[in-house]
């Protein structure tokens, strides 16, 4: 049979009887718990701040300790330009203006990490959220208690603590479980079974950060209000929209300071579909992601839970709707690329967990034998929780923090090989670097790429020296676009292996400024030429290896992906050495050649010893790896019905 609330129908007999003894021994049970909970997620700490989100919550806490939440950008004035907060902002922050920044995450998440950082300096600001991840599990427990009683609470606060998502988001320093903790404690406010003003109050304040942390959370008031409409409790109504009210208008002020409106955010437009086709498929998709977090049996357990659960029909369909809700607005997001993005539906996995451990409950009773019983729960629990944690380490989330270590090494990498006066480009690293490495950055994937050209160039005459950090993934875009273009020339610094992001120092050069010791002017295919070349060393010796730096320049957009030769050949025209290759190392393809800049194509040419006392030339040309054909080449350096270039003839010494 259904149970109801004290003061709303009727509630369990032990809640209103409590013996003392029995609540404190609860009390010490639940803060051991929650201290194991905090010990095994600080077991896999993930302290770094990197990326767009654990920057921009770290450095924002930060700027509020400062007083501070609008800064100046000192990127491109140390150069002798004026600054433009459009392509020089790092992640997580919006420009403002022409030479300011602003963030884009809510100020609530970054206040609660204040908080431990004026208390206990840098580090405590990474405990923020497994605390209160520790607390929610805790909260999921009260919440679940009220209606299902110890066991069931505890089966409810067991099935969110195990679910990856939460695992994952408890682990790293973002905002979503912050958000679920201070949703949970509205719910538990909300639904205590002795309401009073207190209550009453403690759900909209609750909300109300909530809303500080996550704007959208602003959903919650909809069944909230809908609630205590449907008890008929409009003292407590008034009560709530009065406690969530300071928040809203502190909300609304910072808005209209930061953003110019009291309802803009810095999240800006959200990025939703009006497609209703879309929004349904996204639907299903975060519904079987949650299944396949569950051991498979989520959507069951909550299905029967809903339908059949040990709640009343109110709170089956209370909870069904608070989650469902969240479920219904993140449907209509675009973003939805992978399986974390659930993350953004944790401030109703509690409902969903009550749900849940309803299911469970209800079926208990069909199990005759106690201790038959009590068997068959734990052991399925652990099966279902083993599945859960298995999903975790599989989807590599207690590996967080090793890999976002990536972002130190690779701003400590920066340091150690950048050269003052130095701009550094960015875009995933955007931010770490400034707070890791104190480096000026500028992201490489914002100006239209003739403003960022014409910036770097200027850079560079005025003495700069201009730098490139970039993960793995983010050079494989940048090789498939036109701005692979920074890529030509570019010197490799240093690899990070645990980073797997590289530090390159680019040569920005402009035809005219081109240090070739040979100008050619040689044009293969009509569609590149080849402006000149240097040997390094220029007078080459056998049993050496030596450089060649090839200068091409696309004419158009070439067809074809061509292969690199430099062939050295004898009088007789057979082949001693040769190298073949892509250009750039394969980094920046013809294909992707921007015509009008200038690529640098280096080579290493080894001269085996066999070759001491030969007269040899030195050829080179473009040709399409499938084929094998060469592009023809026209000019002056080229010989007669030939399909390559020379770049020098060579006497090379007996040693």
């Amino acid at each position: 049979m259904a149970v109801e609330y004290a003061g709303v129908e009727q509630t369990h007999a032990h809640i209103s009887q409590k013996v003392p003894s029995k609540v404190l021994f609860e009390a010490v049970l639940l803060a051991i718990i929650l201290v194991g909970i905090l010990m095994f997620l600080r077991a896999h700490p993930d302290d770094t701040a990197g990326g767009a989100d654990s920057y921009g919550y770290v450095s924002e806490a930060l700027r509020l300790n400062t007083g501070h939440l609008i800064a100046a950008e000192h990127v491109l004035t140390p150069f002798g330009l004026p600054e433009n907060s459009a392509i020089t902002h790092p992640l997580g922050y919006a420009p403002k203006g022409f030479d300011e920044t602003v963030p884009t995450y809510p100020f609530g998440y970054p206040l609660l990490m204040l908080f431990a950082f004026r208390i206990a300096g840098f580090e405590a600001m990474f405990w923020v959220t497994p605390i209160l991840g520790s607390m929610t599990v805790v909260l999921t427990y009260l919440l679940g208690r009220f209606s299902l009683g110890p066991i069931g609470g505890t089966i409810a606060a067991l099935l969110v603590f195990v679910l990856p998502n939460y695992l994952m988001s408890s682990i790293a320093p973002m905002s979503d479980v912050p958000a679920t903790f201070f949703t949970t404690l509205a719910l538990v406010a909300l639904l205590y079974p002795r309401p009073s003003p207190w209550t009453a109050l403690l759900v909209g304040s609750a909300e109300g950060f909530g809303i500080w942390i996550r704007p959208n959370l602003a959903l919650i008031v909809i069944p909230t209000a809908a609630w205590l409409l449907w008890q008929r409790d409009r003292r407590r109504l008034f009560l709530f929209f009065l406690g969530m009210l300071p928040f809203a208008v502190a909300e609304g002020f910072v808005n209209q300071y930061l953003y110019g409106a009291p309802l803009t955010t810095g999240y800006g437009e959200p990025p939703l579909t009006g497609d209703l086709l879309d929004a349904g498929q996204r639907c299903l998709r975060y519904l079987q992601r949650l299944n396949e977090q569950q051991a498979g049996v989520g959507l069951l357990l909550a299905g029967l839970g809903f339908a059949l659960g040990q709640l009343s029909t109110r709170l089956r369909l209370f909870f069904a709707g608070f989650a469902g809700l969240f479920l219904i607005f993140f449907s209509f997001y675009t973003i939805d690329d992978a399986w974390w993005y659930g993350r953004f539906l944790l401030p109703g996995l509690p409902s969903i967990a009550i749900l849940e451990a309803s299911a469970i409950v209800r079926l208990m009773p069909l199990i005759h034998q106690r201790w038959f019983r009590g068997i068959c729960v734990v052991l399925g629990l652990a099966i279902f929780s083993w599945a859960s944690i298995e999903y975790s380490r599989s989807h590599f989330v207690f590996n967080l923090g090793p890999e976002d270590l990536k972002y130190q090494l690779a701003a400590q990498l920066a340091v150690q090989e950048a050269r003052q006066p130095a701009l550094v480009l960015a875009m995933q690293h955007s931010g770490s670097l400034r707070l890791y490495g104190g480096l000026d950055s500028m992201r490489y994937d914002l100006a239209p790429l003739p403003q960022l050209m014409e910036i770097l160039q200027h850079v560079t005459q005025v003495g700069g020296n201009v730098y490139l950090l970039a993960d793995d993934w983010e050079l494989k875009q940048l090789t498939s676009g036109e701005r692979a273009v920074l890529l030509a020339g570019a010197k490799d610094l240093g690899h990070v292996e645990q980073s797997h992001a590289t530090f390159f120092q680019l040569n920005i050069l402009q035809p005219k400024d081109l240090p070739v010791q040979h100008r050619l002017n040689a044009t293969f295919g009509h569609q590149i030429v080849l402006r000149g070349y240097a040997l390094v060393p220029e007078s080459p010796r056998a049993g050496r290896t030596m450089k060649v730096i090839l200068y091409w320049q696309a004419l158009a957009m070439p067809t074809d992906n061509y292969s690199v030769f430099i062939h050295l050949v004898d009088d007789r025209g057979n082949r001693v050495s040769q190298t073949d290759s892509y250009p750039v190392d394969g980094r920046y393809p013809t294909k992707q050649w921007t015509p009008g800049y200038t690529i640098v194509d280096e080579h290493e040419l080894s001269i085996p010893t066999t070759a001491a006392g030969q007269h040899v030339q030195i050829i080179a040309g473009l040709y399409r790896l499938d084929t094998l054909k060469r592009l023809q080449p026209h000019g002056s350096s080229v010989p007669a019905n030939s399909d390559y270039v020379v770049l020098g003839s060579f006497d090379l010494p007996n040693n």
